[in-house]
């Protein structure tokens, strides 16, 4: 066939979007009042049948001084977005690039009995004929707050806000025709492959409730003119429900019209439907002191002490302080001999904890899973009889993980601060994580229980760099930090290896181990001819004296590691490549190849602003990175029904011609 140019088939050089704001502020009297309103929308970059997102906002702030000594208002907003996109069989970007371009047709052929035009079946033709979904969220925010000076230098602050959130998907499969490039001569392919009977819609709805409530006090004093204390204490609370129900019916008896109500159920088991509800509140108590001296000395403490409802009663509440200083030294007598170009100085330390309550709902509760299918029953009737799953077992002390985070850092100014220089040194500690519990017996039938048993420790850096001109406000900054996280504790008994997993639920770490390794062999260099004494009437080779021999990895039916193939380093020396036994101790010629965690994240930022002129330059990147990359872009004959790409040709040094029943063969590239 021929050579499809992909991008300019199936994109456009450009997606269309436009943004509208109005607003509108005042005063009247002692209320002042602030309203907006707008709209934007934006199309993707697919040339057929692309997404498309629009958004409604509206916002008001509304103030008033009701007294001299009491001050009220309320903020309102509401937003509103609208996502549409075709519900292909496929993924579209996948599909456009599983196959090498020239491997199928793209176009359509004329029925030759209705004359109707068909496409070849490719994802071009599946994103023409496939339904548009449509997402519509909402969301609603409702605020009331007050703030009241009771006495000189005490305030009193109290707020409440309500937020309401909503989300409506509408979904459907309808049935669509393709030519099958696979078959000779083409034949026509229907998907859905049942027809009709299994086209469907689908509909999703999900409602989120918040209550917020935030109450504290501040007091500010000025003790013999130099001393400075600022103290505040406060009660937050928050509560949570959520409920969702999805819904669907096979049989669309109009491809039109894809609602529930208008499907026939031909079929057994027609509907679908699921659902739920939860809810969740946290509540805490909170105090903030701050004291400097002249503006010099510095220093703070924090506490917190929490309770959700995510934990076992006797584990909900926890207590979580915070400590920092810092020294002004610039404002020292003896800085004042540079004051002229250097402009301030600051040293800085910090240390504090933190709670994360961010868990799975039910992870201190035994639940039971219903609709157990595996249960081979009948009652007297002939009926199958439903099951249920053993009763998960949990552990009574789960309860908050701890954040530990300890900071030091300097923050430099030059040239009445034109030039600012800033740097942090930080670990963080993450202690407490849910981790799988010890492994127990199959026979007990349960899976064992996460515990708080796991910890991770990050140490790592950012330096900043900022200058600011008054004139013509020149401006441009640089930002460049890194970290590394460690697994300091998990319970891993048998010490497997653990190699990065992009699924968040694969948690298999290894204690000792940097958090993002990637486990690999290295590359040592192409297979030679001289490396191999000849081949066996099976196609493999025989390896020749010091060749370490590296048939264990052979895992495709088939194949043979032969000339041109590549090689991999004998780490560890025992005339064979392979993996151990997956362990830490015992990895045989793995090795840490790599990291999958971002390193080296920088970002700078360049502008100005002269005569109601403006230019704003923004810049981000990653210095380094490795990633475990699969699939048929990055795997040569990842599938044997796939191409390959340019990209792609040096997993082999050698083109071979091979008798096969000579078992013999001659290197012809």
């Amino acid at each position: 066939y021929a050579d499809w140019d992909i991008n300019k088939t199936l994109y456009n050089s450009a997606a269309p979007s436009q943004k509208h704001n109005v607003s509108l502020e005042g005063t009247s009297g002692k209320t002042q009042y602030r309203l907006s309103f707008g709209y934007d929308s934006k199309q993707g970059l697919m040339r057929y049948n692309p997404e498309k997102l629009s958004r409604y906002m509206a916002h008001a702030n509304i103030s008033t001084n009701v007294t001299d000594w009491l001050k009220a208002g309320t903020r309102i907003s509401f937003t509103q977005r609208e996502y549409t996109e075709p519900n292909t069989p496929n993924n579209t970007l996948q599909y456009a690039w599983r196959w090498a371009p020239f491997v199928s047709a793209w176009g359509y052929i004329p029925d030759p009995v209705t004359g109707e035009e068909i496409g070849v079946r490719n994802t071009l033709s599946e994103r023409v004929q496939a339904p548009t979904d449509k997402a519509v969220s909402r969301q609603a925010r409702l605020q009331a707050w007050a703030q009241a000076e009771i006495i000189k230098g005490l305030t009193l602050q109290a707020d409440f806000t309500y937020d309401f959130r909503t989300y409506d998907n509408h979904a459907s499969w309808i049935e669509q025709k393709f030519w099958d490039w696979g078959s000779t001569p083409y034949a026509l392919f229907t998907w859905p492959t049942a027809g009709q009977s299994r086209t469907r819609a689908y509909q999703t709805k999900n409602d989120m409730d918040r209550w917020t409530t935030n109450v504290f006090a501040t007091y500010a004093k000025t003790f013999a003119k130099d001393h400075n204390l600022k103290v505040m204490a406060g009660f937050s609370a928050e509560q949570n429900r959520y409920d969702n129900l999805s819904a669907g019916r096979y049989g669309l008896v109009d491809y039109n019209l894809p609602e529930i109500n208008l499907t026939d159920g031909s079929e057994a088991n027609s509907y679908i439907a699921t659902g739920g509800s939860g809810h969740s509140a946290t509540a805490g108590f909170f105090g903030r002191v701050n004291y400097d001296y002249k503006g010099r000395y510095l220093l703070e403490a924090n506490g917190r002490y929490d309770g959700s409802t995510r934990f076992p009663a006797h584990k909900q509440w926890a207590f979580f302080p915070s400590f920092s200083a810092g020294w002004r030294f610039s404002e020292e007598d003896f800085f004042k001999s540079v004051s002229d170009w250097w402009s301030n100085g600051k040293l800085r330390a910090s240390y504090g904890h933190l709670g994360n309550e961010n868990l799975a709902a039910n992870q201190f509760i035994s639940t039971i899973t219903l609709g157990n299918k595996n249960v081979n029953w009948i009652n007297s009737a002939g009926t199958a009889l439903n099951g249920a799953s053993m009763p998960s077992l949990v552990r009574s002390s789960l309860t908050w993980e701890r954040v530990i985070t300890t900071d030091v850092g300097i923050d430099l100014g030059f040239f009445n601060n034109a030039l600012n220089v800033g740097f942090d040194w930080y670990q963080r500690e993450t202690k407490d994580m849910l981790a799988p519990g010890e492994v127990l017996p199959s026979v007990l039938g349960a899976s064992a229980p996460y515990t708080n048993a796991g910890s991770l420790r990050t140490r790592g850096w950012e330096f900043s760099i900022g200058w600011n001109h008054s004139f013509g406000d020149v401006y441009a900054n640089f930002n460049i930090s890194d970290a590394r996280t460690k697994v300091t504790a998990w319970n891993n008994p048998n010490g497997l290896l653990y190699t990065f997993n992009p699924d968040p639920t694969a948690k298999s770490y290894t204690a000792g181990q940097y958090y993002g390794d990637i486990w690999g062999f290295e590359t040592d260099r192409y297979f030679e001819e001289s490396d191999f004494t000849g081949r066996n009437p099976d196609g493999s080779w025989n390896y020749a004296q010091g060749v370490a021999d590296q048939s264990g990895l052979e895992t495709l039916n088939g194949f043979h590691y032969g000339p041109g193939d590549v090689k991999y380093k004998d780490l560890n020396g025992d005339g064979k490549i392979d993996g151990g036994k997956g362990t830490i101790d015992d990895h045989g010629d793995l090795k840490v190849i790599g990291n999958a965690l971002p390193r080296y994240e920088y970002s700078f930022r360049l502008g100005g602003a002269w005569k109601g002129f403006d230019l704003d330059l923004f810049f981000q990147g990653v210095g380094k990175r490795n990633y475990w990359a699969t699939g048929s872009l990055m795997i040569p004959m990842a599938a044997s029904n796939l191409g390959t790409f340019e990209h792609q040709q040096s997993y082999n040094h050698y083109v071979l011609d091979v008798d096969e029943d000579a078992h013999t063969y001659k290197i012809i590239g």
